[in-house]
């Protein structure tokens, strides 16, 4: 089979998974901070974690918006089974400010979760 994205952190929005047979409970992803507004140019870090379920090789995430805030990595593996990401904003971005949503996805699971941020543009 092929895929016609290349991306692989795009590509892991649209895998198939199959849960093991007896499972009881699908996998979900907890963010915490799960909304979050900034000021221009701060950094946001936001934590993830898998509930019912294990993403060993980590968890993916993709902004929809790099002109408003891109991430300083966009694949991150777990430590104590938390990721961690820092979504970059202002300058460190596209130097826009609005309202931004970051898809992520578990790698092994292929739970997923949307976190919306909100950079303001008059730094207030």
């Amino acid at each position: 089979m092929l895929e016609p994205v290349s991306n692989e952190a795009v590509a892991l929005n649209y895998r198939l998974i199959t849960l093991p047979k007896g499972s009881l409970k699908i996998a979900t992803l907890s963010l915490k901070p799960t909304v979050a507004t900034t000021d221009f140019s701060n950094s946001v870090v936001l934590t993830v974690e898998t509930v019912n379920g294990v993403d060993s090789q980590g968890w993916s995430a993709v902004s929809r918006d790099t002109d408003i805030a891109k991430l300083e990595n966009s694949r991150v593996t777990p430590t104590n089974n938390v990721g961690t990401f820092t979504i970059l904003t202002g300058t460190n971005a596209g130097s826009k400010s609005g309202t931004v949503y970051i898809d992520l996805t578990g790698i092994n699971t292929g739970s997923r979760a949307t976190f919306q941020l909100t950079i303001s543009a008059s730094g207030t």
